[in-house]
């Protein structure tokens, strides 16, 4: 039902001052995952499991919590990602909480909201009721964020003093690319696209070149999340793009020497948050 991938201790991690750490978790579809960090950013603990997808979050959860006892330890604060396929993006001057903005959802969902600091505008997501329930019942978050929604403010600051013309990023999560395209330094364009083969994620890529008329030849695209480099996926994609690059570890963390070998990138929107 679930798997511990990932899980590397700085030595400096002492579960006796849970209290003085911060906790973020990302909630995937088919993934749990989390990091420690303590208050001068200092990672000290990373954790995933890979997640059955034909069982609910009200059964895996449990059986995570069986074998991981940090997760029920006090910390200072507790940040919780989500992904999730309900969103939409608001002005901020036209954004009102008290609007059910998925009134029309197939499944009842518990509206949440979350700024992007760098484009007036707010993005309202949604959250099963069910989901929600049960990681609040384990997890007395102080915050609730859309993990693409982090990963944009991320993106943003990725280009704060850089010279690039136009930057594309993805970010590669089960069956789902996040997709965003900002022009000096400009946000134009965030989408999300399902996918169910390699060839799917390239076109959709290269539609998303296409349609805002960038050149693969000449505009990079900076790749987060589920992919590495001998992948079937990475493989197709750097035959037809010929700039690619893995998004940078987010500089306001502290990597000890423990995570030396490990790929920040396929953990950019837990880092993020």
């Amino acid at each position: 039902m679930v798997a511990l991938i990932h899980n590397i201790q700085d030595d400096f991690w002492q579960p006796a001052l849970t209290n003085t750490y911060d906790l973020s978790i990302l909630v995937g579809v088919d993934r749990l995952c989390y990091c420690i960090t303590d208050a001068s950013k200092k990672l000290l603990t990373l954790r995933a499991y890979q997640l059955d997808t034909n069982y609910s979050l009200s059964e895996t959860l449990p059986a995570i919590l069986a074998q991981d006892n940090w997760l029920g330890m006090t910390f200072r604060n507790t940040t919780l990602i989500c992904s999730t396929d309900d969103w939409q993006f608001i002005d901020s001057q036209d954004f009102n909480e008290s609007i059910d903005y998925f009134v029309n959802a197939k499944t009842p969902l518990l509206q949440q909201s979350q700024p992007l600091y760098f484009a007036q505008k707010m993005v309202v997501f949604g959250l099963p009721v069910a989901t929600f329930k049960t990681l609040n019942a384990q997890f007395k978050q102080n915050e609730v964020q859309y993990n693409g929604a982090a990963l944009l403010n991320y993106w943003n600051n990725c280009l704060v003093n850089k010279d690039s013309e136009a930057a594309v990023f993805v970010h590669i999560q089960h069956q789902t690319l996040l997709l965003a395209y900002f022009n000096k330094h400009n946000f134009v364009d965030y989408k999300t696209y399902k996918f169910y083969a390699s060839s799917d994620v390239l076109y959709a890529v290269l539609h998303f070149y296409q349609q805002h008329q960038l050149d693969p030849n000449i505009q990079a695209l900076h790749i987060s999340g589920e992919l590495v480099e001998d992948s079937e996926v990475y493989k197709l994609l750097f035959k037809y793009i010929r700039h690619i690059h893995f998004l940078p570890a987010n500089e306001r963390l502290i990597f000890p020497q423990a995570f030396s070998n490990l790929l920040t990138h396929l953990f950019a929107d837990v880092f993020v948050a």
